[in-house]
């Protein structure tokens, strides 16, 4: 098991610092982020963390900048998957005009997963 720090200012990110945020590495049943604050998945990727191996999410209070970053979580699983299935399918969507939109993909069971987990407090797989 291993603890890593990726985010552990204020609310406002002074100084640099990005919202509270844990990854513990576990081998046998995923990993947890600990707290997701806004600027969690800027320091995710600073930190070069895996979202992909993220099974649980912990938020241990309802301040923002300890649950604000869960939509971005989200989303970016969603956009990853949106991609991989596009790219799967050498499909391109032409954009006309200002106004064109692309087909919003159907929400990822990935997605239900995660969010699911992150409400009952536990991983997908328990």
């Amino acid at each position: 098991m291993r603890l890593q720090f990726l985010g552990s200012g204020d609310a406002f990110g002074s100084g640099g610092r990005f919202n509270t945020c844990f990854h513990l590495e576990r081998s046998a049943h995923g990993n947890v982020l600990i707290d997701c604050g806004a600027s969690s998945m800027i320091a995710i990727r600073k930190w070069q963390v895996d979202p992909n191996v993220i099974s649980t999410i912990v938020v241990t209070h309802l301040h923002g900048d300890h649950f604000g970053g869960i939509p971005f979580f989200l989303l970016d699983a969603q956009l990853i998957i949106a991609r991989m299935n596009s790219s799967s399918r050498r499909h391109t969507t032409a954009w006309s005009s200002s106004s064109s939109r692309a087909p919003i993909p159907p929400e990822p069971s990935r997605c239900r997963d995660r969010a699911a987990s992150c409400c009952a407090g536990r991983s997908p797989a328990d």
